[in-house]
């Protein structure tokens, strides 16, 4: 299983490939952040290793950066054909560019991400108990961290 995390204690953003039983260390500042028993590496993952939260949810694993050059390289080539009066090949390079987005898509495989700290865990095998994105879980969380940042600035 791969985890991205970020670090409580020193806020960096770490990413480690975990092999069961084994504990969850910061690369930068070495502090422990989670341990990993056998029983969480099973073929689920029911809590977040990092902050113990047990509302996730999965997403694709989509590489946003890949998907958007994908879409503008079509865009552009595509002006430059129509600019030309060549509608078939206009039609035909938007047409190749959202079959080459599809395709890199549905290739991809899924990750878990944590409402709360936004770990993110690749590699589990089934992903069905969780959920897909939920709004109104992530408001809560999202309302959570500004009362605590406030809380913490008034301190």
């Amino acid at each position: 299983m791969n985890v991205t995390f970020t670090c409580p204690h020193c806020e960096k953003r770490d990413r480690l490939e975990m092999i069961a039983p084994a504990e969850l260390n910061c690369s930068y500042c070495e502090k422990n952040v989670g341990v990993i028993d056998q029983t969480e590496l099973a073929d689920t993952l029911e809590t977040c290793l990092t902050c113990g939260c047990k509302e996730l949810f999965q997403r694709k694993d989509f590489p946003v950066r890949l998907g958007l050059a994908i879409v503008f390289a079509g865009a552009v080539i595509s002006c430059y054909t129509w600019h030309h009066y060549w509608p078939i090949a206009t039609f035909s390079v938007l047409s190749l560019s959202a079959i080459l987005d599809g395709i890199v898509y549905f290739l991809v495989g899924d990750v878990l991400i944590c409402y709360r700290c936004q770990s993110e865990y690749r590699g589990i095998k089934t992903l069905s108990e969780s959920g897909h994105f939920d709004l109104e879980i992530s408001e809560k969380y999202r309302q959570e961290q500004i009362r605590l940042k406030e809380h913490l600035d008034q301190s």
